[in-house]
């Protein structure tokens, strides 16, 4: 008698569960015809870019304002651009409270970047709106949002060209809000971190790649122009980030050789790409870098050292002596720190015998050791929200370093539920290239097919180069300080995954 009950509520709730995706299905059919005579993926994806607009204006206008704190790293960037802490701030704690107010003082140092271009370019609009002494960050805020808005619509507009119904395209809009207008990439605007300018050259060069899918010889020639400034943009903003540049580069160096591109397409690409290497090797000579010597002694100690199975051999490769393998699994921001990277031990006996090349080659030699270190800068990228970084002014009352809740559901989901690791990545791949296999693509055109793989293969690359490079000048140390490409990348790949798997399933909108 009980089992016969049992068997009856199973079969109840299976029929529930069936009326209920019936009745989904009806009402997104419904939806779909009512709107079917005004939607189109530019409309709905400005939607998408008014909403973040308004996320921004929350998050960065409206007390209290929302920024990032100054980690430590951001002094020769405040020289370069001739900012100084006000007394006040002077005494706040490393990372503690979000700073919106700076002195003027005198520009130092010869490095050409975009970012201090852009902070001067605010700081002469504040100063013709107040003519006093002090810089507003919100000023450069304001210019940053004008840049990232475009770059929002542009993206979303070309990952809803991708899917067929409408109810497909406010799904992904909403999902495209959530990721975009996510406080852990928008609180970089008030703040002098370069992040700001790369996160949004990095949508663009995505938004842009993907573009490439319609085919139209106007549109191809301002997707390559585009192509072109952003990624100029990017290699004079700061060093590390040309690795997105030359993913950026091997991306056109393929639409040179994709069977089904026209001449003119050939020619674009090739030209795009010549200029991209070219603006990669001036602006590693002439660019910014954050790192410093402490990054140099982290890239040994937390990097080959901390993923040795013989710290001591792995220093005699290099040619070093042996005795500095106590720094092994060491930082030099660590609480309490064994040595300083001043340490004239180290200037004259560890430090000369390696170099980016050198680390590279030995990462080479030791693929494990390199993927492990990868592993790392995978979890990084999906925390970049760091706990010791405050987003809040001091003049607001919370405690140091409180970070903000307001908008900040999908970072949140990616500390705490995402799979934080490179076989997320790796299945993403696989099932992603299986969705867009030629058989299983038969109405959609070769072009377009290969658009999108080569680009969710470029936004994977990109973050995989950061991250690489990132372990080459300062190890495992401080990828979640810098790691913000990485985590635009994965978010991508997810973004575009989910268009893909409602574009080839209809599980949304039909029976099938």
């Amino acid at each position: 008698m009980g089992e016969q009950h049992n068997k009856s509520f199973r079969y109840d709730i299976a029929d529930r569960v069936k009326e209920a995706i019936r009745f989904v299905r009806k009402s997104r059919q419904w939806f779909n015809r009512k709107v079917a005579g005004v939607y189109s993926p530019g409309r709905t994806a400005f939607l998408g870019m008014l909403a973040i607009a308004i996320i921004c204006v929350i998050l960065l206008f409206i007390p209290a304002y929302t920024g990032l704190a100054d980690d430590g790293s951001l002094t020769n960037i405040m020289n370069a651009a001739g900012l100084a802490y006000r007394v006040q701030d002077t005494k706040q704690p490393t990372g503690a409270y979000f700073v919106r107010v700076y002195l003027h003082t005198t520009e130092s140092g010869n490095a050409v970047s975009f970012h201090v271009f852009l902070i001067k370019m605010a700081k002469a609009i504040d100063t013709w709106f107040t003519s006093d002494n002090l810089f507003d960050i919100r000023f450069l805020s304001l210019i940053y949002v004008i840049l990232f808005l475009p770059a929002t619509y542009l993206l979303l507009r070309e990952i809803l060209e991708r899917v067929r119904y409408p109810s497909e395209a406010v799904f992904l809009m909403i999902l495209g809000v959530i990721i975009l207008g996510d406080v852990s990439y928008i609180a970089f605007f008030n703040s002098l971190y370069p992040d700001a300018l790369s996160i949004i050259m990095m949508i663009y060069i995505l938004a842009l790649c993907l573009s490439l899918q319609r085919e139209n010889a106007i549109l191809n020639q301002l997707s390559f122009a585009g192509l072109t400034i952003a990624g100029i943009i990017m290699a004079f903003t700061e060093n590390c980030c040309t690795a997105v540049v030359i993913a950026l580069i091997l991306f056109c160096l393929r639409q040179t050789m994709m069977d089904q591109a026209e001449l003119q397409v050939r020619i674009l690409a090739a030209l795009t790409a010549a200029v991209l290497m070219a603006g990669t090797v001036i602006g590693t000579g002439i660019g910014t870098n954050r790192f410093t010597l402490d990054s140099k002694l982290n890239a040994m100690t937390s990097g080959v050292l901390l993923e040795s199975m013989n710290p001591a051999d792995s220093l005699k490769s290099f040619g070093i002596d042996s005795r500095f393998e106590l720094l092994t699994d060491t930082s030099s921001y660590d609480n309490y720190p064994l040595t300083t990277a001043q340490n004239a031990d180290l200037i004259e006996n560890f430090y000369p015998h390696y170099n980016t090349l050198k680390l590279g080659l030995y990462y080479a030699g030791h693929p494990g050791a390199w993927i492990s270190l990868i592993e790392l800068g995978t979890r990084a990228a999906f925390n970049i929200r760091r706990d010791y970084i405050g987003n809040y002014e001091m003049s607001v009352g919370n405690a140091p370093a409180a970070r903000s809740p307001w908008f900040s559901s999908f970072s949140n989901f990616k500390m705490t539920s995402a799979p934080g690791t490179i076989g997320y990545l790796v299945v993403l791949a696989v099932i992603y290239s299986a969705l867009l296999r030629k058989k299983r693509t038969v109405l959609m055109s070769a072009r377009r097919r290969s658009i999108a793989v080569d680009t969710f293969w470029m936004a994977i690359g990109s973050g995989i180069f950061f991250t690489t490079d990132i372990i080459l000048q300062s190890g495992s140390s401080e990828l979640a300080r810098y790691n913000v490409i990485y985590s635009i990348s994965i978010d991508f790949v997810t973004f575009l995954f989910m268009a893909e798997v409602l574009h080839r399933l209809n599980f949304l909108d039909t029976e099938e």
